[in-house]
């Protein structure tokens, strides 16, 4: 069966129907141009880096603590040394310490676990037990964080030990000596390791002016502040030794003054009653008192105590500071002199410091010889005492009670 033919309707519709898409396509086509065209004058897209390809950076690592000595430390063998030392640097609020001692060729010679952890960025310091060797030596201090960050580095410094002075011989020459002499003789050191040593220690003597410092200590103890009109007077009192600025502290101290300043000391045998100048002192008591002025006089004042012991009127610098003085030792002391019974008396009692070394030293004698001779005995102990050769002098010294 044959099919029919299209009809010319039909084709007539296709035709308008393709012209439309013929025209849609170049249209189409002329837009993409244009764009082309639109975007050929911009920059090319730079290329992805390396870097845009890597994975973020890690997280920094914590700063390494650093650790520094804070000072120079001399100490005396035997007894307590410190170390200043700081940690800086660190992430960490706290860090586990050990105190380093080398030799100055970096030999580890000791070295001090500190058992609680420390703080970090603050100034420390670390005490403990010097039972080295005479000599120099280096510390430092080594540390790891609590983070767990050990110390990049540390800076040292230097620690000197010194030996124990005055040496046990030169006090055992010095008593051997007091022996010979004649009269009463008490004789007392406390070195700088704290030993006390000496010849009748508790012998009992009639103090004359000594007693002066202990009523300055007391006074000091009890008046946080003081006028200028009083500071005057127990100027007078211990520079010049002038008995009517004593008696004045003294109405003021009391003897219950003095046995309060006694029992701070550590005295065993101090006796006072109602004259200050008779006072009963020993050797062994004063040497306590001496060998800690500096911790029994109040803050505000030490400074101006040590002016005025070591600042005595040259009248009175009969004994220990003429020898102690020109082997460059400072001496802080207070002298007594009276006549007493059928003789008389003459005492010195003294804190001697030089390089970082510091004792006392009392000598009391009673007897009745005369002033030159009493003053031959201070020299003559302190030059053995320093281990020097004994003074030649033994002129009689202007003197004050």
């Amino acid at each position: 069966m044959t099919q029919p033919a299209p009809s010319r309707h039909v084709a007539a519709g296709i035709l308008p129907a393709l012209a439309a898409a013929v025209l849609l396509a170049a249209l189409l086509a002329f837009a993409a141009v244009g764009v082309a065209a639109a975007f050929a004058g911009a920059a090319p897209a730079a290329a992805p880096s390396p870097a845009d390809t890597l994975s973020p950076s890690p997280t920094p690592s914590p700063p390494e603590p650093q650790t520094y000595a804070l000072a120079k430390v001399d100490v005396v063998a035997g007894s307590e040394a410190t170390l200043p030392y700081r940690i800086d640097d660190a992430a960490a609020p706290l860090a586990t310490a050990t105190a380093v001692i080398t030799t100055r060729q970096g030999v580890t010679v000791a070295a001090f676990p500190i058992l609680d952890p420390v703080a970090t960025g603050t100034d420390l310091s670390y005490s403990f037990q010097c039972d080295l060797a005479p000599g120099t030596y280096r510390y430092h201090v080594e540390v790891v964080d609590s983070l767990g960050v050990p110390q990049v580095a540390w800076h040292e410094d230097r620690l000197r030990v010194l030996p124990v002075f005055p040496a046990a011989a030169d006090i055992e020459s010095a008593t051997k000596w007091l022996q010979t002499r004649s009269g009463a003789v008490g004789f007392a050191v406390v070195d700088d390791g704290g030993l006390l040593r000496g010849y009748n220690l508790d012998l009992r003597f009639a103090s004359a002016s000594v007693v002066k410092a202990m009523m300055l200590v007391y006074y000091l103890r009890t008046h946080p502040s003081i006028s200028t009109a009083t500071r005057a007077t127990l100027a007078r009192m211990i520079i010049v030794s002038d008995n009517a600025a004593a008696s004045a502290i003294f109405r003021v101290v009391g003897t219950q003054g003095c046995h309060a300043c006694a029992r701070l000391a550590g005295m065993t045998h101090f006796s006072v009653g109602s004259d200050w100048w008779l006072a009963q002192i020993t050797a062994a008591d004063q040497a306590r008192l001496f060998a800690s002025m500096d911790t029994l006089v109040p803050p505000q004042y030490r400074t101006w105590v040590r002016y005025l012991f070591s600042h005595i009127t040259p009248a009175h610098c009969w004994g220990i500071p003429k020898v102690a003085r020109p082997a460059g030792w400072t001496v802080f002391f207070k002298g007594g002199y009276m006549p007493y019974g059928s003789g008389i008396v003459v005492h010195e009692a003294s804190r001697l410091e030089r390089n970082g070394v510091a004792f006392s030293l009392v000598v009391l004698t009673s007897g009745r010889e005369s002033l030159s001779y009493g003053t031959v005995t201070l020299r003559g102990a302190t030059a053995r005492v320093l281990g020097l050769m004994p003074a030649a002098s033994t002129s009689a010294p202007v003197v004050a009670p």
